[in-house]
């Protein structure tokens, strides 16, 4: 009885993960311009937009807070003041944990002007984009989503080798089932 219980409970938070993601990779993708980025690399030539089709695992090292972390820290979400304001130590163990238990999602669903692509090849030119999976505040009442932002130029390099940039997406829920982007932080890997 009790293996059925957990079973149903893993079903349903996978379908609940699963609709929300959906939600977050509509309002990341919402206004592309958000992607700041797009604006720094030649977009007239890189305009199309691809999105990897499972979502990336967690760096645990984007949770772990160090005593000297500073404002330029940026691979530590918690580095920042706006962070570190807004959720305790407590609640930075919270999202660690959740991150952790993550692996990876498909997505499946198809979002206005990105195509869903399930691995790169040669032939692709534009932005690629791979998400986490959503971690949620204790309270539910914020989440965050990491992105990662490739630019393959240069056709012998590895995905990893061309990516340009690490986008942390931190949103709110202004209704039940409501989000919005709350605040954002942008690490550029190139230049």
């Amino acid at each position: 009885m009790n293996k059925t219980l957990l079973t149903l409970s893993l079903l349903s938070l996978s379908n609940l993960l699963y609709s929300q993601e959906n939600i977050f990779i509509n309002l990341i993708f919402k206004d592309k311009d958000k992607l700041e980025l797009t604006q720094t690399v030649d977009s007239d030539t890189h305009s199309n937009f691809f999105l990897l089709s499972k979502t990336a695992k967690w760096q645990q090292n984007r949770f772990v807070s160090k005593p000297d972390a500073n404002e330029f820290d940026e691979m530590n979400i918690f580095a920042d003041t706006t962070m570190r304001n807004l959720f305790s130590a407590n609640e930075e163990q919270h999202f660690l944990e959740q991150a952790i238990l993550f692996k990876e999602m498909a997505i499946k669903n198809v979002y206005k002007g990105v195509r869903v692509i399930d691995t790169v090849n040669k032939s692709i030119s534009g932005y690629i984009i791979q998400v986490t999976s959503p971690v949620y505040a204790r309270d539910s009442a914020y989440a965050i989503v990491d992105a990662s932002l490739y630019l393959p130029i240069e056709r012998d390099k590895t995905l990893k080798d061309s990516q340009i940039a690490q986008i942390l997406f931190v949103f709110k829920r202004i209704k039940k089932d409501r989000w919005e982007i709350f605040t954002r932080r942008t690490k550029l890997l190139i230049w």
